[in-house]
């Protein structure tokens, strides 16, 4: 299963009208030469400048919000500012993470770094973090309140904090071998979960709820999807995903499949693996290893069993607001379907 199905219908109604405020958000070349990158990497251009319509990704984010904005209440329209805020926020974090994780591939593409280094692709980056917040602002002038939007604004900026924060953490891991599942998760909060979540609650903040009662539902699709893109980084199908599925491992990166891999191994299997995270590269067959071992361990349906849990909180969470008159149906159907899907 894939995100398009529940994200189907919202791509169909929002689809549209978010094309045209990323548009808008997004100064193109006559402005300067750096606005290539970001169109490049938004896949609205070649490298060449060309004109171009490559895959767009998922939306998660900016389709969360929205849902969820509805949801409480509010009309998207009002949020569509916000929605494409975080898309472009979310990008910022890619294109950053690629250069980080010395990634060449993304969403079939050669990332931005890859083509014109690291100096540039950072300075990309950074500007569509400006772009981003200056976005958001134009909630005020699509009916929404001007206290709502700030209130809003502050969950944004909060969730770029946090995502640094836990971008942060996730290198720090690389050079241990003693990280725990309770770390992974605090860490998982902030890098991924961060976003998600406050896309949640800023869809409700824009509606004129209280955010807050609405937070343990974002949290929930934070853990429950990056969860499952860490299975997916180890199993997933690189012609689906439009990258390796080799990155993670050889990177040394500590994600819930191989901590919990590290608590079931035989003392002799875990000193192998910790031997083979420790060293400063790891070879093709290293790889292959490091997966062979993960498979033996059951480390794959451990990790979803994590996914489902945080799915299972979230339904929970949804079902408390429901009660408080939330039409969260949208909402209940997409957190189901995430730890389902293949991409």
């Amino acid at each position: 299963m894939t995100l398009s199905d529940p994200l189907s219908a919202a791509a169909t109604r929002f689809g549209p009208a978010l094309d045209r405020e990323l548009r808008e958000a997004v100064p193109d070349e006559s402005r300067g030469a750096i606005y290539r990158l970001v169109r490049y990497h938004l896949g609205w251009a070649t490298q060449n400048g060309v004109v171009a319509r490559a895959e767009p990704g998922k939306r998660l984010r900016p389709y969360l919000l929205l849902l969820a904005c509805e949801s409480a209440g509010g009309r998207a329209d009002g949020g569509l500012p916000a929605a494409a805020a975080v898309e472009l926020l979310h990008n910022f974090s890619l294109i950053h993470d690629d250069i980080q994780d010395r990634s060449p591939q993304r969403r079939h593409r050669a990332t931005v770094w890859s083509i014109w280094g690291e100096a540039q692709a950072i300075n990309a980056g950074d500007v569509l973090h400006a772009i981003a917040s200056r976005s958001f602002l134009r909630c005020a002038e699509r009916g929404v309140s001007l206290g709502a939007t700030h209130r809003a604004l502050a969950l944004f900026h909060e969730s770029c904090y946090r995502l640094v924060e836990g971008q942060y953490l996730d290198l720090t891991f690389e050079s241990r071998v003693d990280v725990s599942p309770a770390e992974y998760l605090a860490m998982v909060d902030g890098k991924t979960g961060a976003l998600i979540a406050a896309c949640v609650e800023i869809g409700a903040v824009l509606a004129g709820r209280d955010g807050a009662a609405w937070r343990a539902v974002g949290r929930a699709f934070g853990r429950a999807f990056q969860i499952v893109d860490d299975v997916l980084g180890v199993w997933g199908d690189p012609a689906v995903l439009g990258k390796s599925v080799d990155d993670d491992i050889r990177s040394a990166k500590k994600s819930l499949p191989v901590l919990l891999a590290r608590e079931s191994l035989s003392a002799t299997d875990r000193t192998c693996l910790d031997t083979l995270y420790g060293a400063d590269r790891r070879s093709d067959d290293d790889v292959e290893t490091i997966r062979r071992m993960l498979d033996q361990s059951g480390a794959r349906e451990r990790a979803l069993d994590h996914a489902r849990a945080a799915a299972m909180e979230g339904e929970a969470a949804l079902a408390v607001i429901q009660e408080r008159g939330a039409a969260v149906a949208p909402l209940t159907s997409l957190l189901r379907v995430l730890v389902e899907r293949h991409r």
